[in-house]
């Protein structure tokens, strides 16, 4: 008798079990998806840095020429102004 009752809570452990493991896999597709789309946007993102440290890189090479060039755009520097007065 004691058997039988063990067997029962066996098999009913294992039912639940395969219904658990049924459940899992039936999200796999769905989550697989997820995975997928989600690579896509870091790809993205590691992309968008790459451009970001770009144009860092030219902002600083632009700022550099901006500082040798003694911060005029072309025309004289307000104290050499002064100074032909």
């Amino acid at each position: 008798m004691v058997w039988w009752i063990l067997a029962g809570g066996f098999l009913i452990g294992l039912v639940l079990l395969g219904l658990v493991a049924r459940a899992v896999y039936l999200r796999l597709a769905p989550l697989q998806r997820a995975v997928g789309r989600l690579q896509g946007k870091v790809a993205e993102a590691q992309a968008l840095q790459d451009n970001l440290a770009q144009l860092q890189e030219r902002m600083e090479a632009m700022q550099e020429q901006v500082a040798a060039r003694g911060d005029r755009p072309g025309g004289p520097r307000p104290e050499q102004a002064d100074r032909r007065r």
